[in-house]
């Protein structure tokens, strides 16, 4: 199984320790990881997952075997990118309905602070309520 969501190739054999560091945190954890956790659950034959990121053409994962990967078979379960027009796999992926949302609290914070912006008369440059200069 494939994704651009990874950078490295997680072999089935050291999937649970792997799967286990990345599974609580939302910066490491992504849907082919969960695909993977479902397959091998459910004793499907998965040799692991991969990245299908590609740098100057060469991919960045190695698969760890002999066989080049253009004569393997690996499942893209990411979603669909126009860049190399890959479609995700009818089974092996996310679909609409699998996707959760959440609400955000009413009380968000403001991301930038409110800034005042003076000018003094014949001042051309503008200062804000601090005194420093922008």
């Amino acid at each position: 199984m494939s994704s651009y969501d990874l950078w490295n190739t997680i072999p089935a054999s050291s999937f649970e320790e792997e799967y286990e560091v990345r599974r609580d945190n939302s910066d490491l954890d992504s849907s082919v990881l969960r695909l993977t956790s479902v397959a091998l659950e459910k004793e499907i034959k998965i040799r692991g997952c991969t990245s299908e990121r590609r740098h100057y053409g060469i991919y960045v994962a190695a698969l760890g075997d002999e066989t080049p990967r253009e004569q393997q078979k690996i499942i893209f379960c990411g979603d669909h990118t126009a860049f190399t027009n890959k479609s995700p796999h009818p089974i092996f992926s996310l679909k609409p309905h699998d996707k959760r949302y959440y609400r955000l609290p009413p009380e968000v914070p403001e991301v930038v602070p409110r800034v005042e912006i003076t000018q003094e008369e014949g001042d051309t440059s503008l200062s804000d309520m601090s005194g420093g200069s922008i």
